[in-house]
Parts: C-alpha cells; sequence; structure tokens
C-alpha cells in the first residue's frame, strides 16, 4: 500500500495495487460535507473510476471510532 499517491492531478490518501486491481483509499475529514467539496470529490471519483479505480471514502469520524472506540 502507497499512501498519499498522485494520479495525473490528484492524489489517493492511500492507493493499493495489485493482480485483482486499483483501489484508493480516501478519508474525509469535515471539510468533505461542504457542497463545494462533495461536487468536486464527485468529479474526482468519477475520473479515477474510468481510469480504472475503486475508491473508497471513509468518514474520518467512522475511522476514529474504529480506531478509539464509541467516544
Amino acid at each position: 500500500m502507497t499512501a498519499m499517491k498522485t494520479i495525473d492531478k490528484y492524489c489517493l490518501d492511500f492507493a493499493y495495487v495489485d493482480e485483482q486491481g486499483k483501489r484508493g483509499i480516501e478519508i474525509d475529514g469535515g471539510q468533505h460535507l461542504l457542497p463545494e467539496a462533495i461536487e468536486h470529490d464527485r468529479i474526482r471519483d468519477e475520473w479515477l473510476t474510468k481510469q480504472g479505480w475503486i475508491i473508497y471514502r471513509i468518514p474520518v469520524k467512522k475511522l476514529d471510532s474504529l480506531i478509539y472506540g464509541n467516544k
């Protein structure tokens, strides 16, 4: 797994490529809830999908609860 992988004009938080395909993981903070960010993410994910990537988005709050438990 590679952290901060750049693909053309976009950067993935984490990327993993193997014989099964290309997968990107994005950890989304609160700024991803803003209308302009939602649209940017949609365009970005659509472009990456056309390049053969599968994108997984994980809200940072969900990640925190997985790591630290329900606080």
